[in-house]
């Protein structure tokens, strides 16, 4: 049964580390959070199974302040290690299968805003002209000369040039 209100919600890191699923064998890095007011810690899993889903962990994890060099760091009983403990996020709250599900808001974790990477698509966006424009160079007139005004008519105090 869910314990916290579905959506916004800001949460504590308590703890972190990697795990694995049992039945399965996939691997994941984790951060276990406690939702503000409440008395519950919940698990946030960034799945380290495939190129894909690393790349997507590590992004997170820099965008959380990670400098992203060496997985060892963010491992919990690594001396001089990476702590996310203390740190609060804003995460979202859903509920599936009568259950909490905490996650990170969207990108770059990808998240529920469905965003992804696609070369394919970037590449075809430039065929179509995407890419930016060369310069034309356009050959420009000479600059004109600069008019100098003739020398005033020093007795003619009347009369006014136009």
């Amino acid at each position: 049964m869910p314990e916290y209100d579905e959506g916004p919600i800001r949460a504590a890191v308590v703890s972190q580390g990697f795990g694995t699923i049992e039945k399965t064998g996939t691997q994941y890095f984790a951060l276990e959070v406690l939702p503000e007011g409440g008395a519950f810690p919940r698990t946030i899993k960034l799945w380290v199974n495939s190129e894909s889903n690393l790349q997507r962990a590590k992004a997170r994890l820099t965008s959380l302040g990670w400098d992203g060099e060496t997985w060892v760091a963010v491992n919990p009983d690594h001396p001089d290690g990476h702590s996310f403990v203390g740190l609060t996020l804003d995460l979202v709250n859903k509920h599936r299968d009568g259950f909490d599900d905490l996650d990170f808001p969207g990108p770059p974790g990808g998240g529920a805003s469905g965003l992804k990477a696609d070369v394919d698509l970037a590449k075809k966006l430039d065929r179509l002209g995407g890419k930016k424009a060369k310069k034309k160079t356009v050959e420009s007139d000479p600059k004109p000369e600069p008019v100098s005004s003739p020398p005033a008519d020093e007795g003619d105090d009347d009369e006014v040039p136009f």
